[in-house]
């Protein structure tokens, strides 16, 4: 063996060592990363095995306290049952008649008085349910009742708007006669305004309650209302209700009348003219208001006369139109007045001073 082989080899036996001790260091290593991973699982398993036991523990302290509690409330319930009588004597008592007599007596008296006291509590029971649904139909009628009052007045926002809506259109008017009127008109008082759009909301309602009952008459459905001679009688009262309120002398005053006056093209040259709709309230004497310019026909273009507008004198003569009574729903309230009467409201309330 030459020299040069023997020097092969040794380069041969380095670069093996070396190799050697790579591997082993990385042996080493995955070894360690072995340790720290299963070190780190069983930390793991340890802590939500000693978060279970905590759990558990604290079940098992709760379910305690739960039956402390339950037991305390019961022996506060004998306690109350017991009344202030000694409890001492009473036990003795019991105790004394326990001894006296005979078993089967014993278990008779038990179940007596146990029969009474299971009587008690269930009429107990009973009679707070029956306060629970009274108090529950109460704040029911009572949470219906706040909707239609808000409903109610909503209604008057509307009316509000149609308001704005007529008193713009006259502001724009080119004619001096119907600027001057706009700005009578904005001099209304507001609690002037409030009170003529709610007195003419409630006749509206008024007049919706007839159209539900005659809905009711020709659609019976599973209700009080159900006998014809009484929906007869109610809406025939409600409709002469609606004929007394008509009043001739219901006028507006002389000033009023003399500020509010229109010239005869004031509908037609402001877009006023509006036809009779059966969706709309077509006049006053549909609801039982007066017309407050009953001659507005006779001087001014496009006005309609009230007096051919026709009011219900018997039950079968319906309020609203007849395609309004479905079967499957009440009619709605009708209360959008056409734009003509919606006017001569705002022109009624010109000049009106409030009551001190």
């Amino acid at each position: 063996m030459n020299i040069t082989t023997k020097i092969n080899k040794w380069a041969m036996f380095k670069e093996k060592r070396a190799k050697a001790i790579v591997e082993y260091i990385e042996v080493r290593k995955r070894q360690e990363l072995a340790k720290a991973l299963i070190a780190e699982q069983t930390k793991r398993i340890l802590v939500n095995r000693l978060g279970e036991l905590i759990v558990m523990k604290k079940r098992e302290m709760y379910m305690k306290i739960k039956v402390g509690a339950i037991v305390k409330r019961a022996v506060n319930k004998f306690k109350q049952l017991l009344g202030k009588e000694n409890k001492r004597q009473i036990l003795k008592n019991a105790i004394t008649s326990a001894f006296s007599l005979t078993n089967s007596t014993v278990d008779q008296d038990c179940k007596q008085k146990l029969v009474k006291f299971l009587k008690a509590s269930q009429e107990k029971t009973e009679m707070k349910g029956k306060v629970v649904n009274t108090v529950k139909a109460l704040l029911d009628i009572q949470k219906r009742m706040r909707n239609q009052a808000a409903t109610k007045w909503t209604k008057v926002d509307v009316l509000k708007i149609q308001w704005e809506q007529i008193l713009e259109t006259i502001s724009k008017s080119k004619d001096p006669h119907a600027i001057q009127l706009a700005k009578r008109i904005r001099e209304v008082p507001s609690e002037v305004q409030d009170g003529v759009l709610k007195q003419y909301i409630s006749r509206c309602r008024k007049v919706h309650s007839i159209a539900f009952l005659q809905w009711r008459m020709l659609h019976p459905k599973v209700s009080v209302y159900t006998d014809d001679r009484t929906l007869e009688e109610l809406i025939l009262a409600r409709i002469n209700d609606l004929v007394k309120q008509l009043n001739p002398n219901n006028k507006v005053s002389k000033q009023t009348d003399q500020k509010a006056k229109l010239t005869p093209r004031f509908l037609k040259d402001n877009g006023l003219i509006s036809v009779q709709r059966p969706f709309l309230v077509n006049c006053f004497p549909q609801i039982g208001i007066e017309d407050p310019f009953p001659n507005d026909d006779l001087t001014v273009i496009g006005s309609v006369d009230d007096d051919d507008c026709k009011i219900a004198q018997k039950h079968t003569d319906l309020i609203y139109d007849a395609g309004r009574y479905q079967d499957e729903f009440s009619p709605l309230c009708i209360y959008i007045p056409r734009k003509e009467l919606m006017l001569k409201m705002m022109r009624a309330c010109i000049d009106v001073k409030l009551e001190s």
